[in-house]
């Protein structure tokens, strides 16, 4: 997604993976994974600033796996 991905974009991605899959796409899916983005703030970070929605793995993420 070229380093930074805007968080309509990683939903949409993500329920597309999910109905290939056959698995079904709830109501709550953009509530979890921006959940899920805001309790692993350590490995990402918001690039343009706090105002923004995009998203980016944290640099120093990679080293901590």
């Amino acid at each position: 997604m070229g380093g930074s991905a805007h968080q309509d974009m990683v939903i949409n991605c993500v329920a597309a993976m999910r109905r290939q899959r056959g698995e079904s796409v709830t109501q709550d899916l953009k509530a979890r994974i921006i959940e899920v983005f805001e309790h692993y703030r350590d490995f990402f970070v918001r690039p343009f600033g706090e105002g923004s929605l995009r998203w980016a793995i944290a640099p120093d993420a990679l080293q901590a796996l």
